[in-house]
């Protein structure tokens, strides 16, 4: 039975929606075709190598983004060539979970514990005693990110725990704009987001505005802080991802963040196996790295 899965929205609402797809397919044993907007094509390369994925189709219909994309079902009655057909765009606005919200729209039966797995896959892992970084240029209501001034508030101790490097992704616009509030490492994605996760994937743990680079992080299995900024006066546990380890700060209060940064930073996830992976923090200058502080920038991340 031919199965076809669609995510009219932006990239962080794919990200978020994205386990419901992949438990569905393990479920069942199949595999599906995607079906994406055209603002999701920086992430088309990431889609098409997950397991399961038969091809990944651009498709037209989407008119606006003001409830995730709509119209949510592209606009389209029926799809022709699938027996069956998946949209996960939202019927109305999420007031509460997105992946489990999905879920239920679609009536499917999957508990919370295989929603918060890990759904997207870019190799073995190896981690490193890397943070990563991603903050945006202004908030939904164009105030100032509360990401910034609290990464700044701890930033001695996080080059402490962190002695690979402290890593800043985005686009080049938030990549000169971080240099303001932290010195970290840039990393040049290129606009390719395949390159981007296998990056993360690297990480321990990843501190992120709300934003996509932080519903990947939770995709990705990778423990994540998102710093929230309103939107829309929304509760924000709708944006947090069902996973372990993923962290929605609502107020300024750097003492949190150190917090559990420090606890993911106990349990010393670089080690892989029980051995301590031995990398040396010069491994990563052929993942496309700028020298410490230097502005490498590359590719947008929304």
């Amino acid at each position: 039975m031919s199965t076809l899965w669609t995510f009219p929205g932006k990239i962080g609402d794919c990200f978020l929606q994205w386990p419901v797809a992949r438990r569905w397919a393990d479920q069942n044993a199949a595999r599906f075709s995607v079906g994406v907007s055209e603002a999701l094509q920086p992430i088309v390369p990431l889609l098409q190598c997950q397991p399961g994925v038969e091809k990944v189709l651009i498709m037209q219909g989407v008119t606006n983004f003001s409830c995730g994309g709509q119209p949510w079902d592209f606009g389209m009655r029926a799809v022709e060539g699938y027996d069956q057909v998946f949209h996960a765009g939202f019927r109305k606005m999420p007031t509460y979970m997105i992946t489990q919200f999905v879920r239920d729209q679609l009536g499917f039966t999957i508990s919370s514990a295989e929603l918060g797995a890990q759904s997207l896959f870019v190799g073995e892992r190896h981690t490193h005693r890397m943070l990563v970084i991603h903050g945006t240029l202004r908030t939904h209501r164009n105030d100032l990110p509360r990401i910034w001034p609290m990464v700044r508030a701890i930033e001695a101790e996080l080059h402490d725990l962190f002695p690979q490097g402290v890593f800043v992704v985005g686009t080049p616009d938030e990549l000169d704009y971080s240099e303001k509030w932290i010195e970290g490492r840039l990393f040049n994605d290129q606009g390719n987001w395949l390159k981007l996760a296998q990056f993360i994937n690297r990480a321990s743990v990843v501190i992120g505005a709300g934003s996509s680079v932080a519903a990947l992080a939770g995709s990705l299995g990778i423990p994540c802080v998102r710093v929230h900024d309103d939107v829309n006066g929304l509760p924000a546990h709708v944006w947090s991802h069902p996973g372990p380890d993923q962290l929605n700060l609502t107020e300024f209060k750097p003492e949190l963040l150190l917090k559990f940064v420090e606890e993911i930073h106990a349990r010393k996830p670089w080690r892989n196996g029980g051995q301590a992976d031995h990398s040396q923090p010069q491994d990563l200058a052929s993942a496309g790295l700028g020298p410490h502080g230097a502005p490498d920038v590359g590719g947008a991340v929304p």
